[in-house]
């Protein structure tokens, strides 16, 4: 298993520039040839599950098999997109605080007992605020239609 660490994620720089999954899936093809491997099986957990299914519409010859968890092909809801808005502009303001930090968490990693150490590395890995990251989750546009392909 090779997990990549995309744009703006784990020790990944962000992008200044926007960036769609698209181009993150790109990013998954050129990893891929950097490593050599022609074909894999491609998976993702809801971002990586955005990215994955547009590497597969993308690069179809260069997928075996396709594993989704806990993903989609469609937009945020209107109410989840508000409230996601509003976490991001707090964040961008007022800075990473852990009551922010553990809402995140909450949202992404539900009832788990390492939420805290993701809340501490969220705080010091985004000190200035999401960045391109949340812009390319609220941004993305809905892909179902494209998915008999």
């Amino acid at each position: 298993m090779i997990p990549p660490a995309a744009r703006g994620h784990g020790e990944a720089a962000d992008d200044p520039d926007p960036y769609t999954y698209w181009d993150l899936a790109d990013d998954l093809a050129g990893l891929l040839d950097q490593l050599g491997i022609e074909r894999a099986v491609i998976g993702g957990m809801s971002q990586g599950g955005f990215i994955a299914l547009r590497f597969a519409l993308r690069h179809p010859d260069r997928v075996i098999g396709l594993v989704l968890l806990d993903s989609q092909a469609g937009v945020e809801l209107e109410d989840k997109r508000g409230e996601y808005e509003a976490m991001r502009s707090v964040w961008a303001e007022d800075g990473p605080s852990e009551l922010m930090a553990g809402m995140v968490a909450a949202i992404i990693l539900g009832e788990y007992e390492g939420s805290p150490h993701w809340v501490q590395r969220w705080i010091a890995r985004y000190p200035s605020g999401l960045g391109r990251i949340c812009s390319t989750l609220m941004d993305r546009y809905a892909i179902p239609a494209r998915l008999p392909a």
